[in-house]
């Protein structure tokens, strides 16, 4: 529920193809932060998107996966979680095949 809750708000998308495929502490020894990763399918724009909180602001782009790639090794996505994420992308896609 909190990740189409997420996906709602933050993108304006639904799905009701949503799969948890791993998930992972951020910072083990730090912090008892864990974080999920999802694999949407058929995704659908929400008619009435959910306002995003007052300090929130938010960048949304849709990149391939090889996109996705180019810009980890641009530099330009640099956090770890995003590198995670677009990795495990990859080894999914890799497994398709």
């Amino acid at each position: 529920e909190v990740a189409l809750r997420e996906m709602d708000e933050e993108l304006g998308l639904t799905t009701k193809n949503l799969e948890k495929v791993t998930a992972f502490f951020a910072s083990p020894g730090y912090s008892n932060e864990k974080l999920t990763v999802f694999v949407a399918k058929d995704l659908q724009k929400v008619e009435f998107k959910r306002p995003l909180d007052p300090d929130e602001f938010l960048n949304v782009e849709s990149l391939t996966l090889d996109e996705a790639k180019q810009q980890v090794k641009d530099g330009v996505i640099c956090d770890a979680k995003s590198i995670y994420a677009i990795t495990y992308w990859e080894l999914l896609k890799a497994k398709e095949k």
